[in-house]
């Protein structure tokens, strides 16, 4: 196990190459190996530049898939990488999410949580370079409804339906932007977050306005005005 810290003042991607073949040919307790994999992806994070850290994170992700792990192991390692990953530079994460998103398609059914977390945040760099298509497609292969991969909670739900009404009412579709509202609607009840309610509300609002029925938009910005929780400008990304 010294092998996989065992690390010389240069770090490049023969390194990481060196230190994934170890980990993969440990016969070491799960203990060991989560040391391992969590050394190692801070350590390409911290180290590496950026022209060298995106392939550095696609052949981290194919390892946790190809590594045969536990598959307690490898939700917590995906679950690491996927919080590292939303913090980094969009020009870093965007394009190792959309190969994250990819290369754990065949294993959906066993890491769907942490696959919807990659999607999230993919969705949040299309939405903020107004790649609204694409944003849409990301949140769209999240899986909310069929309960394959367990029961996301309501207020995770409510925001994702939220931002896909949005998102839809930026190209202009009207008819998605109400349904993805009223799958929102069927989910509020059971959400807790205050302010989610009042996104519902925003929402709801936008919809009308674009339907051109003023009068209850009108209606709904006035319900707005007296709430304790005030909208935001952009709804948020459900958590």
């Amino acid at each position: 196990m010294e092998q996989v810290f065992d690390i010389g003042p240069i770090i490049n991607l023969n390194i990481i190459d060196e230190k994934l073949a170890i980990l993969a040919n440990l016969n070491y307790d799960t203990e060991y190996l989560e040391v391992g994999y969590y050394f190692l992806c801070d350590l390409m994070i911290i180290n590496l530049p950026e022209d060298e850290l995106v392939a550095g994170l696609i052949k981290y992700i194919n390892a946790l898939v190809d590594h045969n792990l536990p598959l307690d192991l490898a939700k917590e390692m995906i679950t690491y990488f996927g919080f590292k990953l939303v913090r980094l530079e969009h020009s870093i994460s965007k394009p190792v999410a959309k190969h994250a998103s990819n290369r754990f398609l065949p294993l959906e059914m066993a890491f769907g949580e942490q696959l919807s977390m990659v999607r999230q945040h993919l969705a949040s760099v299309y939405e903020l370079k107004g790649k609204w298509e694409k944003a849409i497609q990301a949140l769209k292969s999240i899986e909310l409804e069929t309960g394959i991969h367990g029961q996301y909670s309501s207020n995770y739900k409510l925001g994702t339906y939220l931002r896909l009404s949005r998102f839809y009412l930026e190209i202009h579709n009207g008819e998605e932007a109400e349904s993805y509202i009223n799958r929102a609607g069927y989910t509020l009840v059971d959400a807790e977050d205050e302010s989610l309610h009042t996104d519902f509300k925003v929402g709801c609002a936008r919809v009308l306005d674009f339907q051109q029925k003023f009068i209850d938009a009108a209606q709904h910005y006035h319900d707005l005005a007296t709430c304790e929780y005030q909208p935001r400008v952009q709804l948020r990304s459900p958590t």
